[in-house]
């Protein structure tokens, strides 16, 4: 997602306003410099006169025949329930879920970490669909087959009430004259999206399109296109209240892994910006489990 190279000044480049360390460096047209960009962002480390190290933002220009094209993409994550400001709920923040949902809750509990995608066109659960998701959680060798029907059943994470009670079943063969499951193609706390271009309130980001060839990715060629699904949990242990909690579905013993669908025939679908947080440049991916009193996890070496 970076661009480091060299560029030649073409008129001369002064301080960024405002910014101590920067001043030290007076770029005379002539004078080289070595560029890193990240986005639309570009600095320069000045060179000569012992002035290198010092950063600032491009103030003059730099000759555009050294410039490679800029990334036409970034990366963000979905932010755990905890750490988003909720607008629906008077922006509260630093809660779970559960907390969120019942403000006078005195329970443990978890909840589906939830980030939905504002595409709104629900998928069709087909037969190929539910083999090539099945498979991608336990390995291929088709066992799990309780966990798939509960993964997948209403009222619970991306099925809502068209579950798979009652609808075609292909991996415990059952229904299979009733009509399929739907989905809603959505997220969790600390998915990664590949962001590729915004408005005001939402990110666009690349997903996998349900109705095309998704057997071509997989989540060792692709990370960015599927997510472990979490919870966001309310607990009690050792006299605290943990609100932070965010452990992986419970099966597939732990190891789900659910594609980031699309909205519709395409390959893109959006979510509102308040939901995510863009990765810095050189961030190590987020690990999205958080467990509590002490995590087993290490935070930063998820993949």
């Amino acid at each position: 997602m970076t661009d480091i190279f060299t560029a030649t000044v073409t008129t001369p480049i002064y301080k960024e306003p405002n910014s101590a360390k920067a001043e030290l460096i007076r770029l005379r047209a002539g004078d080289t410099a070595t560029v890193i960009r990240y986005l639309d962002n570009v600095w320069l480390y000045g060179t000569g006169k012992g002035q290198t190290g010092y950063i600032l933002r491009a103030k003059g220009t730099i000759s555009q025949i050294d410039i490679p094209p800029a990334p036409a993409y970034r990366f963000g994550i979905i932010k755990l329930d905890y750490d988003t400001t909720w607008p629906d709920f008077g922006n509260v923040t630093h809660v779970s879920r559960p907390k969120r949902n019942e403000p006078t809750i005195s329970v443990a509990r978890g909840l589906p970490a939830t980030g939905r995608f504002t595409g709104g066109m629900r998928i069709p659960f087909t037969h190929d669909l539910q083999l090539w998701i099945h498979g991608l959680c336990d390995g291929g060798v088709n066992t799990y087959q309780s966990d798939f029907s509960s993964l997948w059943r209403s009222a619970a994470f991306m099925t809502n009430d068209a579950g798979i009670e009652g609808r075609a079943d292909y991996i415990n063969m059952t229904n299979l004259d009733g009509e399929l499951p739907m989905i809603e193609p959505m997220g969790c706390g600390g998915t990664v999206l590949k962001i590729t271009s915004e408005t005001a309130t939402h990110y666009e980001f690349d997903a996998v399109n349900a109705y095309g060839d998704f057997r071509q990715y997989t989540p060792a060629s692709h990370p960015w296109l599927f997510f472990p699904p979490t919870n966001s949990r309310h607990d009690f242990i050792d006299g605290i209240w943990y609100e932070d909690i965010s452990n992986p579905f419970g099966q597939y013993d732990g190891k789900a892994r659910i594609p980031v669908f699309a909205n519709g025939d395409s390959d893109k679908n959006k979510i509102e910006k308040y939901r995510v947080r863009i990765l810095a440049v050189d961030e190590i991916t987020p690990n999205p489990f958080l467990l509590r009193p002490a995590n087993p996890y290490p935070l930063r070496m998820f993949t």
